[in-house]
């Protein structure tokens, strides 16, 4: 089916505390979108020679439907199986009825994506919704028709569905793999652009407590054992040839409760670090070429050990004696503010 907007004019709506800012807005004010894609939606002229329908399926849905047609024997033996699969998955009992719909004659949504860990990329859930939408028009126009999302088992390979990104502090992204349930070791790859780092990054095994240095386009691969998991964090080299991985007692040692900001600057970086109630110090990691120098700015800062081996570096990192409030409404916390140098 395609799309249901095409160049509907903006709407805005507030949801939530504190307020939450929703825009709906036209293709053409997409970035990268196509000249033939908004033309298409657009019913230019210059175009529909080409379409035998428009993309907006309710001008054509009454008149389209009659021609469809599907083998009785056929539409049986796919029910029995979407009931068995979903009856195995413990299916709510809405798509239970959905299937006994489809049993019963009514048409399809059709949309689908490969399988990944946590249901995929976020336009995986944006197809799926979309078909539940177009589904329900088209009910609600006189054509029963229930929504299907097609889980695309054959269209990949294990290494390409045994990870995924995670969003972190800043913006950065962290890879997250997992094991296959077989007896042979799982393998996953990815490069830092893939992840959308474009320049040097260390990548830092929470397991293993190592790291290593990769370019860009570098290719990292690892192989899984059955049911065990992995958790890398990539952290880009910036320009003054240093990588901060964050709090080195945390499994998550960069979770922006802990460094809310990280700023970069010519030859340094500087980094803001929360403390916790009644917490003292924090030590800090990372990775360099070379001894960075530290100070700092709020707070105060020990003495810096580094691995000329690894290139590891840490720093004991002490709160500023004022507190502040980190936005309007929080706790007043303390902080402290640092300057990474390189060398």
């Amino acid at each position: 089916m395609g799309p249901v907007a095409n160049h509907e004019p903006a709407c805005r709506t507030v949801l939530g505390d504190p307020p939450v800012k929703v825009e709906c807005l036209p293709f053409a004010q997409i970035p990268h979108s196509t000249r033939l894609f908004t033309d298409y939606l657009s019913g230019s002229p210059k175009v529909q020679q080409f379409y035998s329908r428009s993309p907006n399926f309710s001008e054509w849905l009454k008149q389209e439907t009659p021609a469809a047609r599907y083998d009785a024997a056929r539409r049986q033996r796919v029910s029995d199986v979407l009931e068995r699969q979903n009856k195995t998955w413990d299916a709510a009992p809405r798509t239970l009825a959905n299937i006994a719909r489809l049993r019963a004659g009514a048409s399809t949504v059709v949309t689908g994506q490969q399988v990944a860990l946590f249901g995929g990329p976020f336009f995986s859930i944006l197809k799926a919704l979309t078909a539940l939408k177009l589904a329900e028009e088209a009910t609600a126009a006189g054509v029963d028709a229930v929504p299907v999302f097609w889980l695309a088992t054959t269209d990949h390979d294990l290494a390409e569905v045994n990870h995924t990104i995670l969003p972190g502090p800043e913006g950065s992204l962290q890879p997250l793999a997992i094991s296959s349930r077989g007896s042979e070791d799982a393998k996953a790859a990815f490069t830092p652009a893939q992840v959308g780092i474009q320049r040097d990054v260390y990548l830092y095994d929470t397991q293993g407590r190592t790291a290593r240095r990769f370019a860009a386009s570098e290719t990292f691969s690892f192989d899984l054992a059955p049911n065990t998991t992995a958790y890398f964090v990539l952290a880009p080299v910036s320009s003054a040839g240093v990588a901060l991985l964050g709090d080195d007692s945390k499994f998550v040692p960069d979770g922006r409760k802990r460094i809310p900001s990280i700023v970069e600057e010519r030859n340094r970086l500087t980094v803001t670090v929360t403390f916790a109630p009644q917490e003292k110090t924090v030590r800090l990691f990372g990775y360099a070429m070379r001894r960075p120098a530290i100070t700092a700015r709020t707070g105060s800062s020990g003495e810096v050990t580094f691995d000329e081996q690894t290139g590891r570096f840490e720093v004991s990192v002490s709160a500023s004696r004022e507190r502040m409030n980190e936005r309007p409404g929080s706790d007043p916390v303390q902080q402290a503010i640092v300057s990474i140098q390189g060398r």
